[in-house]
């Protein structure tokens, strides 16, 4: 059964880490002790106290509705606080985490329009490294049940279709002659061919620039599948990004769902 954990890449998180409300968050916990720790505001924010003269007739302590409204306003700034934090901490680490294309573009089209024409050969080179090394990397993965995290079948299916093309133009012949890339259905083995192309061996230069040569001419592709496999990098830290973010909107709604409960409480 395949999952859908697309909410894991960093794509998903680009929506709220760069986000200008996110961005506010950062400050939260170097400011928001100056907010909890002046009484004005607490009492500038308290819920109004009509609401707590039911918990004050239960109340055997004596507290006034004004003390039992400024506790409950100061218990809901704390939750505020540490949910803020726990969101700013996520906004930080997502800025200095997610890989510059994923933050600086939203979708693999948009890089590709913005940046193809700045493309060089020599950069394509390079691209074509990066993109059979993340490959490989990949297919080392795909029988964990937690592939979807840190794999990218988009990369995985998007390269398959290339290095068949290539293929079929009869770019894999050149030093194969032992069929070492071919097997004897003649279709080409992706993992050996990009093997060589990702350490640049010498033994197989004829095989690698043609390759490159193809790359360049398949630009666009490869700047799409490096998109691809930059989105599902640092796997670890995506999933503590998003914990993090989770538990800062959990204790976000806290709040609202305690006022909610006295507003309901107090009109029964």
């Amino acid at each position: 059964m395949n999952i859908n954990l697309n909410f894991f890449r960093w794509s998903a998180l680009r929506g709220i880490g760069q986000s200008k409300a996110a961005g506010f968050t950062v400050l939260i916990p170097f400011i928001g002790w100056a907010i909890l720790l002046n009484g004005t505001a607490v009492e500038y924010l308290a819920v109004a106290s009509d609401l707590f003269q039911q918990s004050t007739a239960q109340n055997q302590s004596g507290a006034t509705p004004s003390l039992i409204s400024r506790l409950f306003t100061l218990s809901n700034l704390y939750f505020a606080y540490f949910g803020l934090t726990f969101i700013g901490v996520a906004s930080f680490m997502f800025k200095a985490f997610c890989p510059r294309i994923i933050k600086d573009y939203p979708t693999p089209s948009k890089y590709v329009e913005d940046e193809e024409k700045f493309i060089t050969d020599a950069s394509v080179n390079l691209l074509a490294e990066k993109t059979a090394s993340a490959y490989l990397k990949q297919e080392k993965s795909y029988k964990s049940k937690l592939a979807p995290i840190f794999t990218s079948r988009e990369l995985q299916v998007q390269m398959d279709a290339i290095v068949n093309q290539m293929h079929l133009s009869g770019n894999f012949g050149a030093g194969d002659s032992d069929g070492h890339f071919v097997t004897p259905m003649d279709t080409p083995i992706v993992e050996k061919i990009l093997e060589e192309v990702s350490t640049n061996r010498r033994v197989s230069r004829a095989l690698v620039e043609s390759f490159r040569a193809d790359a360049r001419k398949s630009r666009s592709d490869f700047m799409i599948m490096e998109y691809f496999s930059d989105d599902v990098t640092l796997w670890q830290i995506r999933s503590i990004i998003l914990i993090l973010y989770g538990v800062g909107f959990a204790l976000l709604a806290v709040p609202t769902a305690r006022t909610l409960y006295k507003i309901i409480n107090s009109m029964s």
